[in-house]
């Protein structure tokens, strides 16, 4: 009931003429108040965030440089007013660092004609700031091959036919020269395929621990391609050559061909032959042996891409030639 009486008399008076006159020139007198106060001159502290440009290209920051400098200015109440409302950022031109037995900075001094350039409506009195050093490293540029960490786990009977071929197989890596210089190369995510039986065109991330995380990278992929086809055993008899057998001599093996099981594409077994293989066991190498001939494989076909001996050794009988 009070309260409401109160709020009747508030009404009441402010519908009164003098009042509103009453309330008219008192905000036109505060807004002259104002007006003067914001056309006065102030000096005031100021903290601009800094953004660093033309850092020189053979040059990286091994630490985060200061962020904000302090600054003694003197302007009007409306530029103060503005600075209050928007956090202005400052502009550091590092072209112009200076550097001495392997330390860059930039003096207070340096700093104020910087930001004389840039404020043109404001009196830069003064730098609080002292004078800002750079922890600089030396920018090493670095090409080092890509290396997969592709798992790949094919269907039954099925296999890569080449190796995966990975492109770009190799990529340039930019950052601090020690660090730089240990890395020999960059892998991929581990990615896993599963029940592959067709070909593999697979665009896939680079890895990039946390420990080089100052490094950049040309490219953030790689694309990973591989012929996958169906394979198939054959097995075929070569006949084994032998070298190094002593003047006035005959060698006779058991067996005298080797069996050689060959895994590739169906397509590629068809058309093998024995004389696209070369066996030969080497007679000098008898007694590292312990008696038997080791056969080794010396050539195979280029699209075979296993091949595996069934005789590891080879039993012989010398004879003397008459």
């Amino acid at each position: 009931m009070l309260q409401e009486t109160k709020a009747n008399t508030v009404l009441g008076w402010l519908k009164r003429p003098k009042s509103l006159v009453f309330l008219t020139f008192l905000l036109v007198s505060f807004i002259l108040w104002l007006l003067i106060k914001l056309t006065q001159i102030y000096s005031y502290s100021v903290s601009y965030n800094v953004v660093y440009k033309n850092l020189p290209k053979n040059k990286l920051f091994l630490n985060p440089p200061s962020t904000r400098v302090n600054v003694l200015v003197e302007a009007n109440g409306f530029r103060l007013l503005k600075t209050n409302l928007i956090d202005e950022k400052a502009s550091i031109d590092l072209s112009k660092v200076r550097s001495h037995s392997n330390k860059w900075f930039l003096l207070s001094n340096d700093i104020e004609t910087q930001l004389k350039e840039q404020y043109r409506d404001i009196e830069i009195k003064q730098v609080l700031t002292d004078s800002i050093v750079f922890d600089l490293g030396v920018n090493k540029k670095k090409k080092v091959p890509v290396v997969s960490n592709l798992e790949i786990n094919f269907k039954t009977d099925y296999g890569l036919v080449d190796s995966l071929i990975i492109s770009p197989s190799e990529i340039w890596i930019l950052g601090p020269d020690g660090l730089i210089d240990s890395i020999h190369y960059v892998s991929t995510q581990d990615m896993v395929l599963k029940n592959v039986q067709s070909d593999i065109d697979i665009e896939t991330s680079l890895s990039q621990p946390d420990s080089l995380s100052s490094i950049e990278f040309e490219l953030k992929e790689v694309n990973i391609r591989g012929k996958v086809n169906r394979f198939s055993e054959k097995m075929i008899k070569v006949p084994l050559l032998i070298e190094n057998i002593p003047e006035g001599t005959k060698v006779r093996t058991f067996p005298q061909q080797i069996n050689v099981i060959c895994r590739a594409p169906i397509q590629n077994l068809k058309l093998i032959s024995p004389d696209n293989f070369l066996i030969v066991a080497d007679y000098k190498e008898v007694q590292e042996g312990g008696g038997y001939l080791i056969p080794k494989l010396v050539k195979k076909p280029s699209n075979i891409k296993e091949v595996k001996l069934m005789q590891t050794k080879v039993e012989f009988l010398l004879k003397k030639e008459w």
